[in-house]
């Protein structure tokens, strides 16, 4: 999957992931990390040499689709719940709301 760089495709990035589909993209933004989640291809040259390399690698393919798979689950309604929940709790725990007024 190629993703544009223009700060827009969050939900393609993230369906590619789901799906176990590389993402190769043009600049880092979101939370692309290259060589762990995506490759960059700022080029055209760069793009076809990315796409080769996801070729000619599988292990590469796989590591990278992977990662990506584990770093969208991180973004689930029921995960993001869970965090929240334990800032709440913490929060609550303390005695204390962000205003840090009791």
């Amino acid at each position: 999957m190629l993703s544009p760089g223009d700060g827009m495709g969050w939900g393609q990035i993230g369906d590619a992931w789901r799906a176990g589909t590389p993402v190769i993209a043009y600049r880092q933004h979101y939370e692309l990390r290259p060589g762990d989640n995506c490759l960059l291809a700022p080029t055209v040259s760069a793009y076809i040499e990315a796409l080769s390399s996801l070729r000619q690698q599988p292990a590469l393919r796989e590591t990278l689709a992977a990662n990506g798979r584990r770093d969208v689950l991180q973004h689930r309604v029921s995960a993001v719940a869970q965090v929240l929940a334990g800032h709440l709790r913490s929060a609550v725990s303390r005695g204390t709301t962000s205003g840090g007024r009791p």
